[in-house]
């Protein structure tokens, strides 16, 4: 080959290079912007990250201390309404008299008449626990119920 033939041989080669050169440049100058804005997204995801930790760390916090305060809110409503029953208990008027019906004995018989020489009335019937009074009053095991 002439030298005029290795010349033109040798300016498409540094062309072809120059050109290949400048393609190799901008994939490289690419290349670090993808890794510069991976790396970014990488620290904003960390940072989203431990915002978000921080965040669900407070929540469970907080429901915890709502879950206490619930509780003694429940606490202190049972205790309010035994001390309402209590006291509408000791309000309510005690009875006069216990039924009969309350306490079990039996049935006191009739004693006998001896009739003497002068005769005297005859001796009226003791009242049995069958009689009309005991069905007037409730039983004394339900407790009358208290008016809302």
């Amino acid at each position: 080959m002439n030298l005029n033939q290795q010349l033109t041989v040798a300016q498409k080669k540094v062309e072809t290079a120059k050109a290949q050169a400048a393609t190799d440049e901008k994939t490289a100058h690419l290349t670090k912007q993808t890794a510069r804005a991976a790396k970014e997204k990488l620290k904003q995801t960390r940072k989203l990250a431990k915002f978000t930790r921080k965040v669900a760390r407070k929540a469970e916090d907080k429901a915890a201390e709502s879950l206490e305060t619930f509780e003694a809110a429940v606490e202190k409503l049972e205790k309010l309404q035994k001390h309402i029953k209590k006291q509408q208990r000791r309000k309510l008027p005690k009875p006069a008299a216990k039924s009969s019906a309350k306490k079990s004995r039996p049935a006191a018989k009739p004693k006998a008449v001896k009739k003497s020489v002068r005769s005297a009335p005859a001796v009226p019937p003791v009242a049995t626990a069958d009689s009309t009074s005991a069905e007037i009053a409730p039983p004394a095991s339900e407790p009358a119920a208290p008016p809302n």
